[in-house]
């Protein structure tokens, strides 16, 4: 099963990182403050733009 952890947020979205423990597999994905999934990215750096481009 998946683990997920709020790694930022700025009110309407968030970045959560998601890690598969089976094989530790990590990515990033932008959330909407509905829970829908705005984005879905290998690296941190990647989901903080797009939190700033969905959040400008």
């Amino acid at each position: 099963m998946q683990s997920r952890e709020l790694i930022k947020s700025n009110g309407g979205y968030r970045i959560e990182r998601i890690t598969d423990p089976s094989d530790g597999f990590e990515s990033f994905e932008v959330v909407d403050d509905w829970g829908n999934c705005v984005d879905k990215l290998e690296t941190i750096e990647e989901a903080e733009a797009v939190l700033e481009a969905f959040a400008g």
